[in-house]
């Protein structure tokens, strides 16, 4: 035999996430991972949303905790954490002490797991040994001829492996100082956890209690998360603008950032008042052209996603309008002027493709 154990034949696998985002991307996360066969999706919601509560309340397998003032005062005693990374880890946590599958993996709602078979097969045959399998992320990235129609449009992009040349040494020198291992966010990827390990779960990977033996990671090849980082263009400028005011402004409050991030911020909150300027990035850091494109996807380092989430919807009887225009319109940012800022991210971005001969929807 050529593993020391004969694994598992069965195995069940739940989502866990901590979310604050439109209707349509949460239906959109939960109905996807229960299509792709995860036994449940247990969602904390970052703030009381009795519109969301109600639809996702409709759907099988979905299981919802509001994350209200008594919510926190009674799990922690205390206040709600201002920083989102420790309400993320507090949830998962709760969830995987008390999971009712035997893996549970933790993402974020733009977050999507792709896989060439299903993830359970991959899962059930992992030797027992093994605590939890890492699966690598590519994130989502435009032609830059073409304006975004639909919400999952577009190509995904890997970052550069570890071990290849330095990203200064083969990018771009306007780009590469807001770009990580080649892309926008993070790199790390996301973990499928083992349950009853008593582990600590992680933002990416989870890690041993002190004086217990490292966990044992084995390397998906065959799923992967796609991650949309930004839904639509004007949502990502938008998630920037807030991250910039949730932690408080000032560059010492992202000091904990990668300094790609810490880039990207800084910009946006320079050019605040300058929608031009902050189309112009997300057109450079986030659509490429189509020579660009070819090359990346003879290197390895673009792919075309294989998911549908709008047929995940459709299957529950849920036709989400998954335009772009919809979703923007949806949007409610604790941002100052926003209705300004949409209207006029709205005009720039068809006069841009007006100029290219290729008009939105």
């Amino acid at each position: 035999m050529y593993f020391r154990d004969a694994g598992t034949e069965r195995v069940t696998w739940a989502v866990v996430a901590t979310c604050r985002e439109s209707l349509v991307l949460t239906l959109s996360f939960v109905t996807h991972h229960l299509a792709q066969g995860a036994a449940y999706v247990e969602l904390y919601l970052d703030a009381p949303d009795p519109g969301q509560e109600a639809a996702l309340a409709r759907i099988p397998g979905c299981r919802v905790t509001v994350c209200d003032a008594a919510y926190w005062q009674e799990t922690l005693g205390g206040p709600r954490p201002p920083a989102n990374e420790k309400r993320q880890l507090r949830n998962a946590g709760r969830a995987y002490a008390r999971a009712e599958a035997d893996w549970i993996v933790h993402l974020d709602a733009d977050e999507f797991i792709e896989a060439d078979v299903p993830l359970a097969r991959i899962l059930g045959a992992l030797p027992d040994t093994v605590d939890y399998l890492h699966l690598p992320n590519l994130e989502r990235v435009f032609d830059a001829t073409r304006p975004q129609a639909q919400l999952f449009d577009g190509y995904m992009r890997a970052p550069l492996v570890r071990g290849w040349p330095m990203q200064a040494e083969v990018l771009d020198p306007e780009m590469q100082p807001m770009l990580h291992r080649g892309i926008v966010a993070h790199s790390q990827g996301k973990s499928v956890v083992r349950t009853g390990r008593d582990c600590l779960m992680g933002i990416h990977s989870p890690r041993a209690r002190s004086g217990r033996d490292a966990l044992l990671l084995w390397p998906a090849t065959m799923a992967r998360v796609l991650h949309f980082d930004g839904l639509t263009g004007f949502h990502w400028i938008m998630k920037l603008l807030r991250g910039w005011s949730d932690r408080g402004g000032g560059a010492a409050a992202h000091g904990g950032l990668v300094p790609s991030r810490q880039a990207q911020i800084g910009y946006v909150d320079e050019n605040r008042g300058d929608m031009f300027a902050l189309l112009q990035l997300h057109q450079k850091l986030k659509a490429l052209p189509p020579a660009d494109l070819a090359r990346m996807e003879a290197l390895g380092l673009v792919r075309r996603p294989q998911i549908d989430p709008g047929a995940a919807l459709r299957a529950i009887g849920r036709a989400g309008d998954l335009s772009v225009r919809a979703f923007d319109d949806g949007l409610d940012f604790d941002v100052p002027d926003l209705d300004r800022h949409r209207t006029r991210w709205r005009r720039l971005y068809r006069m841009h493709f007006e100029d290219q001969g290729s008009v939105p929807a």
